[in-house]
C-alpha cells in the first residue's frame, strides 16, 4: 500500500505532465490557427505579424515548410472566386487578398481584378490589401447549390484624411465627445455580394482631445460618408449638426485629400447644486441625472449629464445638448441605508426604499440657471403583491404601473423604476422608488385576459390579482406562397403603449387575406427565432417569433394591441418578403388570417446626372403610391434607399410583382412626388433586375 505522500507525488507529477501537454497544444494552436484569433477588423498586416510570430517562436520551421502548409491541399475542395473593384464597379488590379482557410492562403488579383483560391476547405475571412487604398465591403463566403461557392466582390476605396474640430455654441472646444464615421450602406453594389444582411459598413470612431478635436487619417475617399457626434447627432450641412435622419447631407473626399470641419454643438449647460438628506446633511455619492424637457425624441426626454455627489453632496453637471435648452428635469438619487455586502464576491446592494427627489429647472441662453439648485431627497415607498389565476396557482406575466398623474420621464418614474415588469415564477412582483399616489396596475398573459386595478395606493404590498379562465381571442393564421415553403415563422408581440396610443385603431378582421408587401414591423427586420426588444415613439414590447409546423397557427390572445406577421424561405433557400397585418386591436372571438408571401429578387442599377448634393435616394412604389419598406442595409426596414456616391444603388431582397421605381429626396418621395420614375416587372426567374434612370 502506498503512503500518502507517494500518492501526492504521483498526481502531482501528472498535473505537470497535464499541463504541460495543454500548453504545448494551446501554442500550436494558437500558431497554427491565426483564424481562431481574427475578428472582422483584422487586416493582413496583422496576418503577416502573426506568421512572423510563428517563425520566430518555432524557428526550425523553414519557408518551404510554411509554402508547403499553405498550399491547397490534393482533397478536391471546391474553388473560390471573386473580384476586387471600386465602390463604382471598376476593377482593381494586383491587390493582395489573404483567406484565412484552414491555413492561410494569398493571391493577387489580374488586370479583371479577378482572383481565384483553386482549393477551399473552411473559407472565413477575406482581406484585401493595396498601398492607399482601404476596403469597404467585406461580404461573406456562401456554400453554393452545385457545391461550390458564390462568386465574391471585395470593394476598396482610395485613402483620405478628416479632422473634426467640435464646438459648443460659443465655439469653446468640446471635449470628451465620441465622433463617428460611417461609410453609407449605398456605397458596395457588386453583383456578387453573399449572405443576407452580411455586409455591415465600416465604421471609424474618435474621442475629441483637449482641443475637441478628433482625427481620421484612414478613411474611404470617393464615398459617401455620415459624421456623427455622440450617436445621436448626424453632419447636415457645412457647419450645423442635428439628429440622425433622412435629411442628413452626406460628405464625400477626393483621393489623397486632407479635409477639415467644424461642428457646432448646441448649448452647453452647467448647474450647480447640492443633495441634502432628510436630517438636512449632504448625501454623498448620490447619483444626478439631467434630462432636456424641450428635446423630446421618440416621446422621451433627451439625456444630458449624470454625475455623483461629493462627500459633501455637492454636484457640478455639464453637458452639451444638440440644440437650444431651456427646461431641464434633474433628479438625484441617493444611497442613503446602503445594504453591505454578504460575501466577498457582491458588492453593496441599493436602498430599499429608494431616497429621491427632482426639480425642473430654468435656464438661460448660456445653459444656466439663476442659482444653485438643492435637492433634498426623501424615502420612496414600494407597490407590490401576487398573480394567480382562477385555482389559485401563481401566474408569471406582464405587470404596468400607470400613474394617474403622467410621470416627466415618461416610461419610467423620476427614481429609475420602469413602469412595465415582470412577475417572478411565484407570481409576485414588486415596484420600488414609488412616489406617493395613486396607480392603476394592468396585468396580462399571452391566452389570458387583461387585469386591470384601478386606483391602487403607493404603499400597497400585498396586493392580490386573479386571472378568469378562458381565452378572450383565438387568431388561426395560416401560410402559403408561390413555392413550396421550407421555414415558416410567425411573429405575435402585444405592444404595451404610452397614453393615448392606440385610440382609434383599427381592429383585426374576422377574416381576411393578407398579400401585399406591408404590414411588418420595420424595428423586426431581421428577427427569426427569438426575441428583441422594442421601445419608441408608441411604446414598449419584446418583439418574438416562433416557428409554424406545417401551415397554420392558432394564436390564443388577450384583448390588446398587436404586431401579427409572417415570414419563410423556399425549399430552393430563397427568401420570401415578410408581411403583416401592422399594429391592430385584437378583440374578443375568432379571427383567421390567411397571408401569402411572395419571394423575392434584387434591383441594382445607377441614376444618370444625380448630384450628390440634391440627396437623392430611390424606392419602390405600388400603383397606388405607397412606398414598399425594404431591406437596405440599416437596423431596420425603410421606404427609400440613398444613391452611393456615384449614383449607384442596390436593393436586397425586393418582394417580386408589379412595381415603380422612384428617384426624388426623401421628402418627395414620402409625399408622392419623383424625379424619374421606371415601371418595373420583378420576377423570381431573375436573381438581379438591372435598371438605369436618367434625370
Amino acid at each position: 500500500m502506498r503512503n500518502p505522500r507517494t500518492i501526492l507525488s504521483l498526481v502531482a507529477g501528472a498535473a505537470l505532465i497535464a499541463l504541460g501537454w495543454w500548453w504545448r497544444s494551446s501554442a500550436t494552436s494558437a500558431h497554427a490557427d491565426p483564424l481562431e484569433r481574427s475578428t472582422a477588423e483584422s487586416s493582413t498586416s496583422s496576418l503577416r505579424d502573426e506568421l512572423d510570430e510563428q517563425e520566430a517562436v518555432a524557428p526550425a520551421e523553414s519557408r518551404d515548410e510554411r509554402e508547403a502548409l499553405a498550399a491547397p491541399a490534393p482533397s478536391g475542395a471546391p474553388a473560390l472566386r471573386g473580384v476586387v473593384t471600386t465602390p463604382d464597379e471598376r476593377p482593381l488590379a494586383g491587390v493582395r487578398v489573404s483567406l484565412f482557410d484552414a491555413a492561410p492562403l494569398e493571391t493577387l488579383s489580374d488586370a479583371d481584378g479577378s482572383f481565384v483560391f483553386a482549393e477551399v476547405e473552411r473559407p472565413r475571412q477575406l482581406v484585401a490589401e493595396l498601398a492607399g487604398w482601404i476596403q469597404i465591403a467585406e461580404p461573406e463566403p456562401r456554400p453554393a447549390s452545385n457545391g461550390g461557392f458564390d462568386p465574391l466582390q471585395l470593394v476598396m476605396a482610395p485613402i483620405a484624411a478628416l479632422q473634426v474640430r467640435v464646438v459648443d455654441a460659443a465655439g469653446d472646444p468640446a471635449v470628451n465627445h465620441v465622433v463617428w464615421v460611417d461609410v453609407s450602406p449605398a456605397e458596395p453594389h457588386g453583383r456578387m455580394e453573399s449572405g443576407y444582411r452580411s455586409y455591415q459598413p465600416p465604421r471609424a470612431s474618435r474621442t475629441t482631445d483637449e482641443y475637441g478635436v478628433a482625427v481620421f487619417e484612414t478613411l474611404a475617399a470617393e464615398c459617401r460618408l455620415s459624421v456623427h457626434v455622440d450617436r445621436d447627432l448626424e453632419w447636415v450641412t457645412a457647419g450645423v449638426l442635428g439628429e440622425r435622419g433622412p435629411a442628413a447631407v452626406p460628405l464625400v473626399l477626393e483621393a489623397g485629400e486632407e479635409r477639415e470641419l467644424t461642428a457646432r454643438l448646441g448649448t452647453r449647460i452647467a448647474i450647480e447644486g447640492v443633495v441634502l438628506e432628510p436630517n438636512g446633511e449632504g448625501s454623498p455619492q448620490a447619483a444626478v441625472t439631467a434630462y432636456a424637457l424641450d428635446l423630446l425624441r421618440a416621446g422621451r426626454p433627451s439625456y444630458l449629464a449624470g454625475v455623483r455627489t461629493d462627500e459633501a453632496g455637492r454636484f457640478r453637471l455639464e453637458g452639451i445638448a444638440a440644440g437650444s435648452v431651456r427646461r431641464v428635469l434633474v433628479t438625484a438619487q441617493s444611497t442613503i441605508g446602503e445594504i453591505p455586502a454578504k460575501s466577498m464576491f457582491s458588492g453593496p446592494t441599493r436602498p430599499d426604499p429608494l431616497c429621491v427627489d427632482s426639480a425642473e429647472v430654468s435656464l438661460d441662453e448660456h445653459g444656466r440657471p439663476p442659482q444653485p439648485i438643492e435637492l433634498r431627497v426623501e424615502p420612496q415607498l414600494k407597490l407590490g403583491g401576487v398573480l394567480l389565476d382562477e385555482k389559485g396557482e401563481p401566474v408569471s406575466a406582464n405587470v404596468r404601473l400607470i400613474p394617474h398623474d403622467e410621470p416627466e420621464l415618461v416610461d419610467r418614474l423620476i427614481s429609475g423604476t420602469p413602469l412595465t415588469r415582470q412577475s417572478s415564477g411565484d407570481g409576485s412582483f414588486r415596484f420600488t422608488g414609488v412616489p406617493p399616489g395613486r396607480y392603476d396596475v394592468v396585468a396580462h398573459d399571452r391566452g389570458r385576459e387583461t387585469v386591470r386595478v384601478r386606483d391602487v395606493e403607493a404603499g400597497t404590498e400585498d396586493l392580490i390579482i386573479r386571472f378568469p379562465d378562458g381565452v378572450p381571442a383565438r387568431v388561426e393564421v395560416v401560410v402559403d406562397g408561390d413555392e413550396t415553403l421550407d421555414r415558416i415563422v410567425c411573429l405575435c408581440t402585444r405592444l404595451e403603449p404610452l397614453p393615448g396610443v392606440g385610440d382609434g385603431l383599427r381592429e383585426l378582421p374576422r377574416e381576411a387575406t393578407y398579400e401585399e408587401p406591408f404590414g411588418w414591423p420595420a424595428e423586426a427586420l431581421g428577427l427569426w427565432y427569438g426575441a428583441q426588444s422594442y421601445y419608441g415613439p408608441l411604446g414598449s414590447a419584446m418583439f418574438s417569433s416562433a416557428p409554424v409546423q406545417g401551415d397554420s397557427l392558432t394564436l390564443e390572445l388577450d384583448e390588446g394591441l398587436y404586431w401579427i406577421g409572417v415570414k419563410a424561405s423556399t425549399q430552393g433557400g430563397g427568401l420570401c418578403f415578410p408581411i403583416g397585418t401592422g399594429l391592430v386591436r385584437v378583440t374578443r372571438g375568432d379571427h383567421r388570417l390567411r397571408f401569402r408571401l411572395r419571394t423575392t429578387t434584387s434591383v441594382e442599377g445607377v441614376v444618370h446626372g444625380a448630384r450628390l448634393e440634391d440627396g437623392l435616394c430611390v424606392a419602390l412604389s405600388t400603383a397606388d403610391g405607397r412606398l414598399v419598406p425594404l431591406d437596405v442595409r440599416r437596423d431596420g426596414m425603410h421606404d427609400f434607399s440613398e444613391l452611393s456616391a456615384a449614383g449607384r444603388f442596390r436593393l436586397e431582397s425586393v418582394p417580386t410583382g408589379h412595381f415603380e421605381l422612384r428617384v426624388g429626396t426623401a421628402e418627395e418621395l414620402r409625399a408622392g412626388a419623383s424625379r424619374a420614375k421606371q415601371a418595373l416587372e420583378l420576377t423570381a426567374d431573375d436573381a438581379v433586375h438591372v435598371v438605369e434612370l436618367r434625370l
